[in-house]
């Protein structure tokens, strides 16, 4: 109780006391021995703290700065579709496998978007000729139904006619007709 400890035991031989021991030992050189650790202890852990946050903001820098470029130049390619960008590899670690990995990627994609470009180029310019093509085909079968259908109304007045000069005038309307002239005028004369 007063900064000192005391422990006090009876000594027996067969079974008499012959005796008794008394400690007291002063606790202050513990209590003195006992900071002196703690001290210690707090200083190493101090250092150690000191040391990690010398060391961390240069090791920081070296990791992130190649991590905050790749993300910029991802955000770049995000915003702008922009494939040719390239990040510069620095490093034969595990960030420089990362970026030639980036790098890499952008290629293919850029090369997949030319090929496309491309073959969409070739399409238009297929469907430009086919539809020149149908077109044509149209107009001529147009023009073949035309005188297709003027050749049956020809026959068809023929047939319904006895003598030539009654079928002519329906022969010359038919194939008007068929051929989309304007023969009004001249038969009203």
């Amino acid at each position: 109780a007063d900064g000192n400890l005391q422990v006090s035991r009876s000594i027996y031989l067969e079974g008499e006391r012959i005796g008794s021991l008394f400690l007291r030992i002063s606790m202050e050189s513990l209590r003195i021995q006992y900071r002196r650790q703690w001290l210690i202890v707090a200083g190493v852990l101090a250092g150690c703290i000191v040391v990690a946050i010398a060391l961390g903001f240069p090791l920081q820098r070296v990791i992130s700065n190649p991590i905050m470029q790749l993300t910029k130049a991802t955000q770049t390619v995000s915003s702008k579709a922009d494939f040719s960008i390239r990040v510069e590899k620095k490093t034969n670690d595990e960030l420089g496998i990362l970026y030639d990995g980036f790098n890499s990627m952008l290629s293919h994609i850029q090369q997949r978007d030319a090929e496309l470009e491309k073959h969409r180029r070739n399409l238009e310019e297929m469907v430009q000729e086919r539809t020149r093509t149908l077109e044509a085909k149209t107009r001529e079968l147009a023009r073949s139904n035309a005188e297709l259908a003027a050749q049956h109304a020809t026959a068809r007045a023929l047939a319904e006619c006895t003598a030539l000069s009654d079928a002519a005038p329906k022969i010359l309307q038919a194939i008007g007709e068929s051929l989309a002239w304007d023969l009004g005028a001249i038969w009203s004369v």
